[in-house]
């Protein structure tokens, strides 16, 4: 099954859509089969032998280490041809969409021999490749590039790919920064299985994978440049006193994560005072901070959990640390929590003293059951990002209505094409019958929406709703 493949490329894809400061990058998935380069050296007559020492040549030029020039004087030493080289350097420099490296490809699909099999089963898998990446709904455009080499033949058996960045977004050549890279690792497993290796029925055990490896050095160097940091963090850790309290620290950290809460200790070099620490979380988006106070811990076993609620305000209690995850675990579903701010500052509007202004954010979940507070949260501060710049742009005013919903970036964008405030229920009704003959899958969820944005329309006079994709985290707005 090439379903792990694909997986493995949209958890990546997902990983880079959760720093906002990346959104804006552009985002390449360009990829490859060893069977498809090995079709392409079999093609150009390069020796058997040869071929690691061809791949790592190739892989030298793709990430920009040395030109062609150099890399001919290389292939003129392993005795390949000029002619077989100056081919090997035209399909190299084809990477293009799959119908377009189909086209390219042609004379290798029409041999005859191994090579043409063994390009027809290359491009067939990297179809079914891309075809469950649309499924998914992947965001990065893809691209087939025989160019992605990286230990082709020694660790991979099957599709491989990279996401490249670009900086400057001049063409494929300036790309030299990638984030991620893999595959299918089943070469690489099969030279580390025992030979007697064996399955449950006695025959041999055929050892089968996708992995990546991820640069996250380069991920978090490019995050650096925005001025947003991303954070799951629910919950940081910290003391007050002579004390550092680091095991005792670490043990309210360990219960925490047991429990499912995603939880830091705070471990800077420099003291800082608990304002210091107020201000830290509310930059992070960190709903609550633990303060542990050496004689209060030591001697009644109670430590300050200090929460950050709606309208800026600050909630202090005394918890027993048995009952720490209790009362954090209770916090979560509170409607009071969140979403929390950072200093105030000035906006466009004005009217709200910690800098948001005021928007009623509707999520409709795509299942019955409620979603968990942390993900209302962090879809509402996701979706402000998105709304305050637009409305400001188009001159919208608060209050405003935003209807948060789980569709990707072409359903949303027909759903305001169907549908106008302005009409009447009649052709309200009708423009949702064509929306959902268009998208049947999402049937069920469009008559929900449907009725969240009937139930905004009844209770208030809007004549603007703002749509924001949770999939795809883009901004519509419907009139």
């Amino acid at each position: 099954s090439l379903l792990p493949d694909a997986e493995v490329i949209y958890v990546v894809s997902e990983i880079i859509q959760e720093f906002p400061g990346l959104e804006t990058t552009n985002y390449t998935v360009y990829l490859n089969h060893t069977s498809l380069l090995t079709a392409l050296l079999k093609h150009c007559s390069v020796p058997q032998e040869h071929f690691s020492v061809v791949c790592a040549i190739i892989h030298d030029v793709t990430m920009g280490r040395q030109r062609w020039t150099a890399a001919k004087l290389r292939l003129y030493q392993l005795s390949i041809t000029e002619l077989a080289v100056q081919s090997m350097q035209q399909y190299l420099s084809a990477a293009g969409s799959l119908e377009t490296m189909r086209e390219c490809l042609e004379p290798l699909c029409r041999d005859r021999g191994p090579v043409g099999m063994m390009t027809n089963v290359a491009l067939h898998e990297l179809e079914t490749v891309v075809s469950h990446l649309n499924v998914f709904g992947i965001k990065q455009n893809i691209l087939i590039d025989l160019g992605v080499t990286q230990n082709a033949l020694s660790y991979f058996s099957g599709v491989l790919f990279s996401f490249a960045c670009r900086p400057d977004g001049r063409g494929r050549r300036t790309r030299t920064d990638v984030l991620a890279s893999g595959g299918r690792y089943d070469s690489l497993l099969s030279s580390l299985a025992s030979p007697a290796s064996v399955d449950l029925h006695g025959a041999t055990a055929v050892a089968s994978a996708a992995g990546v490896s991820i640069a996250l050095d380069k991920v978090v160097s490019v995050q650096q440049l925005s001025d947003s940091v991303p954070s799951l963090c629910e919950v940081l850790i910290c003391c007050v006193g002579r004390s550092t309290l680091l095991h005792e620290r670490m043990s309210v950290a360990r219960d925490l994560w047991a429990a499912g809460i995603s939880a830091d200790i705070y471990n800077a070099k420099e003291t800082q005072s608990i304002e210091e620490l107020v201000e830290h979380c509310r930059s992070r988006s960190i709903n609550h901070l633990v303060i542990l106070k050496d004689r209060a811990y030591n001697e009644t076993g109670t430590v300050k959990v200090r929460s950050f609620e709606c309208e800026r305000r600050i909630v202090d209690k005394l918890v027993q640390v048995s009952e720490l995850v209790e009362y954090l675990q209770s916090k979560r579903e509170s409607p009071d929590i969140g979403p929390v701010t950072s200093t105030p500052r000035q906006t466009p509007y004005g009217e709200s003293s910690s800098g948001v202004p005021p928007v009623n954010v509707t999520i409709v979940p795509s299942q019955s059951d409620k979603l968990p507070s942390h993900i209302k949260r962090r879809y509402q501060s996701l979706a402000l990002i998105k709304v305050v710049p637009l409305a400001h742009k188009l001159g919208i005013k608060p209050p405003m209505q935003l209807l948060a919903l789980d569709l990707p970036k072409n359903v949303l964008q027909d759903l305001r094409s169907h549908l106008d405030l302005s009409s009447e229920a009649a052709e309200l009704k009708a423009g949702l019958a064509s929306l959902c003959e268009k998208h049947s899958k999402h049937r069920k969820y469009l008559h929900r929406v449907f009725e969240s944005i009937h139930d905004l329309m009844d209770s208030k006079k809007v004549q603007v709703i703002f749509l924001y994709s949770c999939r795809d985290e883009v901004c519509d707005v419907l009139f």
